[in-house]
């Protein structure tokens, strides 16, 4: 759920019905336009996990601890 956001860079499905999963999918495939529009969006959320990113909210996260004590 945090890797993806949901309509935004990808679909995330719930629970594990097969029939779900392929009406998903299959939506996807016949939406050129939806998936261009994920596949864009997907580029920019996935900045927010690189190497760089992660270290530099955790840090901050650790600042505010700290700051708050």
């Amino acid at each position: 759920a945090e890797a993806v956001s949901d309509g935004v860079s990808g679909v995330l499905v719930d629970g594990h019905d097969p029939a779900v999963w392929a009406g998903t999918v299959d939506g996807l495939l016949r939406d050129g336009d939806r998936r261009a529009a994920l596949s864009a969006s997907a580029l920019g959320h996935a900045a927010a996990f690189s190497w760089d990113a992660v270290a530099a909210r955790l840090a901050g996260r650790y600042r505010s601890l700290v700051d708050a004590s």
